[in-house]
């Protein structure tokens, strides 16, 4: 009984290492959705929508959103169009492998206020 355990365990350490290494090229991580508003610019750090060893990535093109990344800093910088509202996907390829980002865009309504004073001012 010793034994058949103590096999087990040596199965176990020497499998951890294989397993854990395969899936360390791929991105597991539930990537949350952005909430973006339609036609204004927003920035975010990658490293906190998902972890991945090395953040070498190359967007896909995408006609309700424009990317830029700055691989240097790690910042994506995210603009949906303005006349886009609802959710879509940004994607994007990693290590051979193509992962999408959701985002939701909203439009903000924009008010004009203006006031005519009746008082003739100096």
């Amino acid at each position: 009984m010793k034994l058949y355990i103590n096999k087990w365990r040596m199965y176990f350490i020497l499998l951890m290492p294989i397993i854990l290494l395969g899936q360390s090229n791929k991105i597991n991580d539930i990537i949350s959705p952005l909430k973006l508003i339609s036609g204004k610019a927003d920035t975010l750090i990658i490293s906190d929508l998902f972890y991945a060893p090395d953040y070498n990535l190359n967007f896909l093109d995408n006609k309700n959103i424009s990317v830029h990344l700055e691989k240097e800093k790690n910042l994506l910088i995210v603009k949906a169009n303005p006349v886009f509202e609802g959710f879509s996907t940004v994607e994007f390829k990693y290590r051979n492998e193509i992962y999408s980002i959701p985002f939701y865009a909203k439009k903000m309504n924009q008010y004009n206020f203006t006031y005519k004073s009746e008082v003739k001012h100096k």
